[in-house]
């Protein structure tokens, strides 16, 4: 099966063009004077939970990094995060079961990542205290580095292979007009062309980086969109195997986040509203077998009198894994106060879906 395609990366490696699609577990390899190659990893193992997919350039060739995505409910499926590096000739190195809730960057050691969020910007203590990193290799190897400073960023240029870090918490800078603006000081230390020490002190090794510096750099580990250029050559993820409770917990918590649209909001006084004004006869449906159920919202509104408005959202993807709809009762109230909505002409059977 072809088709055109819009979820492509590109990544450049001397004279060959690596896209990785974001979405299906492949990427096309074209060489000049060679036929296209395909590489894919549709079984690796990312857990029950669907992911986001980062994908960034380095000296040896393209790493994808899987994130499960964030989910509400406490009973959802755990996902795992996973990565891939593509070298330019093809070859595929798979890493299962990181920890990985950061992708700090890359240099030819390897797919830098934090198994920590960012600190809190009051937090003043958290942003000079040490913090373990995790190297992927390419051979397939990892190890562990630890650093003087929160991380910012890994990057290489062929050239220099450094690590930016951030030399303090964050300062707030009062915009004019209002609101706050944080200010950032950054550390650029130079790593070693061969093997990685066991720590790295931003104090002893580091140099001040700043915003031009930091522009300068940057876009050496980075990824191009590439938008209807490639053939899609058909490779999907695997379906999982999950079981009917896990199943069960997927919809009811979907089903859940429009459970009460109808009193959405609550007044000091006790009264309530609907999630926004002038909607009316909320449902809630779920239809579909897995991995096709989705869960979807109908209601009657102002925009479409004469029939209903509906949101239908998938509660698992393609390979059947978990999609929570963290936070889509707001999205579907904002959609609602822009009043972006479709026209009534696309109405199908007194149906508008939105």
């Amino acid at each position: 099966m072809t088709g055109q395609r819009a979820r492509w990366r590109e990544v450049v490696i001397d004279d060959v063009a690596i896209l990785v699609d974001l979405a299906d577990p492949v990427a096309i390899l074209r060489r000049p004077a060679a036929a296209d190659l395909v590489v894919s990893w549709p079984d690796l193992d990312v857990g029950l939970r669907a992911t986001s997919a980062t994908v960034l350039r380095a000296p040896t060739g393209v790493w994808a990094l899987y994130r499960p995505v964030e989910a509400e409910h406490p009973d959802t499926p755990p996902g795992s995060s996973a990565a891939v590096h593509i070298a330019p000739d093809g070859t595929l190195t798979r890493f299962t079961g990181i920890d990985a809730v950061r992708a700090i960057g890359t240099t030819r050691h390897g797919l830098w990542i934090s198994r920590s969020p960012s600190a809190a910007p009051q937090d003043a203590a958290a942003w000079s205290a040490d913090e373990e990193l995790v190297v992927l290799s390419a051979d397939g190897t990892r190890r562990s580095v630890v650093v003087t400073h929160q991380a910012a960023f890994a990057v290489d240029d062929g050239e220099l292979a450094a690590l930016i870090v951030y030399a303090s918490a964050p300062q707030p800078v009062a915009m004019v007009g209002g609101g706050t603006r944080y200010s950032r000081d950054i550390i650029e230390i130079a790593l070693p062309a061969g093997d990685l020490p066991p720590k790295v002190d931003a104090e002893r090794d580091g140099l001040p980086c700043d915003d031009s510096r930091l522009r300068e750099i940057l876009p050496a580990i980075a990824s191009r969109e590439v938008v209807d250029e490639s053939a899609d050559p058909g490779v999907r993820w695997n379906l999982v195997s999950i079981s009917d409770a896990d199943r069960q917990v997927a919809i009811a918590a979907v089903h859940h986040e429009f459970a009460h649209l109808m009193d959405y909001r609550h007044s000091q006084h006790g009264s309530t509203g609907p999630l926004s004004r002038g909607m009316s006869d909320a449902k809630t449906v779920i239809a579909g077998e897995w991995p096709d159920t989705r869960v979807e919202v109908s209601f009657r509104h102002p925009h479409y009198p004469q029939g209903r408005l509906q949101r239908t959202l998938r509660v698992f993807d393609d390979a059947g894994r978990v999609l929570p709809a963290l936070y889509a009762s707001v999205h579907l109230m904002e959609d609602l106060a822009t009043t972006a909505l479709p026209p009534t002409t696309s109405a199908t059977d007194g149906i508008l879906q939105i």
